[in-house]
């Protein structure tokens, strides 16, 4: 009986990271006299594979001026377009292999792509990109937690 409420757990933790990431996974559990496994019917392995690390943040938000990037507020720290659904990084997280085009989940905003970097003074901090100086203030500042995604 031990076994199957483990494995229950175990079921319980992959619903909980599917729904995170909005997949579904269809399972299955067979039972039998002295033990029970659950059998995937359909699912996407890459995200069951990877070692799902929770990291806490602050996540901020910010618009093409220059005050609030340098020069070319419109041009990347990686020479591309800013555009909506990129975030910049602190430079603590690039160097823990948070680095360019690496997809990022933000708890309660969703899947953003990395594609610029912050000021170095910076630590364990996001950074999303609205073109309205306006809706970047209305964002304010939010603590909550992000995943390094291998997808």
């Amino acid at each position: 009986m031990k076994k199957f409420w483990k494995i229950t757990g175990v079921l319980f933790n992959i619903i909980t990271i599917c729904a995170m990431f909005a997949i579904v996974y269809v399972v299955h559990i067979e039972r039998g006299d002295r033990n029970a496994r659950i059998v995937i019917l359909e699912s996407k392995v890459q995200i069951l594979e990877q070692k799902i690390k929770p990291t806490k943040v602050t996540v901020t938000a910010y618009s093409p001026r220059e005050s609030e990037t340098d020069s070319t507020p419109y041009i990347t720290a990686f020479q591309t377009r800013v555009r909506p659904g990129i975030i910049a990084v602190s430079r603590d997280l690039f160097k823990k292999g948070w680095v360019e085009g690496r997809k990022v989940y933000i708890d309660q905003f969703g899947v953003f792509v990395i594609q610029d970097l912050m000021h170095h003074r910076k630590r364990q901090q996001l950074d999303i990109f609205f073109y309205s100086t306006k809706e970047a203030k209305k964002f304010g500042v939010q603590k909550t937690t992000a995943i390094l995604l291998n997808i």
